[in-house]
């Protein structure tokens, strides 16, 4: 048995649990990380666009439109498991930051 069932709603919510909102770079994140799925190019390019149109915060029931007219029902389990991922990097990233815009690597992203 799976603990949490996949669906947009559960997938916006891995990305982002304490608000309504997901970052653009967060959201570029999760999308490039998407792009290299065989199944998941298209909404990976929407997702893309739509982090390039936001100004810094995507409403999250933006992404979750996108996530139901681009994907069927299976793949929500691969994209919840990146969305995981994503979230994880970002954390990482930001608690990482401080640090690293003291040493001067603001493009240690990039990787």
């Amino acid at each position: 048995r799976r603990t949490m069932a996949a669906s947009p709603q559960s997938i916006v919510q891995t990305l982002n649990p304490s608000s309504t909102n997901i970052s653009t770079q967060l959201l570029g994140l999760f999308a490039s990380m998407l792009s290299s799925q065989k199944d998941s190019e298209t909404v990976a390019s929407k997702l893309t666009e739509l982090a390039e149109e936001a100004e810094g915060q995507v409403p999250s029931s933006d992404i979750v439109s996108i996530l139901e007219e681009s994907c069927d029902q299976k793949s929500y389990q691969d994209i919840l498991s990146t969305a995981k991922i994503a979230a994880k990097r970002s954390k990482n990233y930001h608690s990482m930051l401080p640090f690293l815009t003291r040493t001067g690597h603001e493009d240690f992203n990039s990787g």
